[in-house]
């Protein structure tokens, strides 16, 4: 597409852009979670209630970011702001269950509090640490547009890390290759960006960058600090 397309051709086509996006991301989500119950212990684990708490937190928010997108995309721009308001509420609960969920797994560890401890146990959580920033700053530019529907796109690719993990058959490229799902989301993003306005916007260059950097660091920043952790 032409970044010099007329505002009308340009909407239509962010409409789509947007929408599919949203339908893809639930569909990954959809699929993940779906193998998991089939091939993995999800079916057991989802009996904690803890667990059950934070699946359907995640259902929850992911069912909204797809109402809100089609919201925008239907002009009902009055329903989406009042639906803003339940955003706001459901990322209050998800990041105090996993501030809790951190706290518990602190409490049960024997481990001396420290700088070091409270990494540790902090880096498992990474996908929030990315989200929270977003969604907040995106809650806070909503009176502007092409910032927040960037922000929250980008938050909600930002919790997709540990459910990608449960795709099928990646594996097989590496203990890591699930993060590529995510990078495919943020890359898509910045393709269409460049496609039909001819550059980048900010936020997807810095929170991005956050989101394919990362997450793939997590998890030998955490073995590292549990090595250092035990030596100490």
């Amino acid at each position: 597409m032409s970044a010099r397309a007329e505002p009308a051709t340009r909407w239509q086509s962010d409409r789509v852009f947007n929408i599919g996006m949203a339908l893809a991301i639930f569909a990954t989500a959809f699929v993940a979670v779906a193998t998991a119950f089939v091939k993995a212990d999800l079916g057991i684990r989802v009996l904690s209630p803890r667990v059950q708490t934070h699946a359907v937190a995640f259902v929850g928010w992911l069912l909204l970011f797809f109402t809100q997108t089609v919201l925008v995309a239907s002009h009902r721009l009055d329903v989406h702001r009042r639906l803003g308001i339940a955003g706001a509420v459901l990322v209050s609960v998800m990041m105090s269950l996993t501030v809790l969920a951190a706290v518990e797994s602190f409490r049960t560890s024997g481990a001396s509090f420290g700088l070091i401890s409270f990494v540790v146990f902090a880096v498992p959580h990474v996908d929030m640490i990315i989200f929270a920033p977003l969604v907040v700053a995106g809650l806070i530019f909503r009176r502007r547009p092409e910032t927040h529907k960037r922000l929250m796109l980008l938050a909600t690719i930002s919790l997709l890390g540990e459910t990608t993990s449960r795709l099928p058959m990646l594996w097989r490229l590496g203990p890591q290759a699930h993060f590529l799902v995510q990078d495919l989301f943020v890359l898509a993003a910045v393709a269409y960006d460049l496609a039909s306005r001819g550059r980048v916007h900010p936020v997807y260059v810095w929170g991005g960058l956050a989101i394919l950097i990362l997450p793939p660091l997590a998890g030998p920043t955490w073995s590292f600090l549990r090595a250092l952790q035990e030596v100490q």
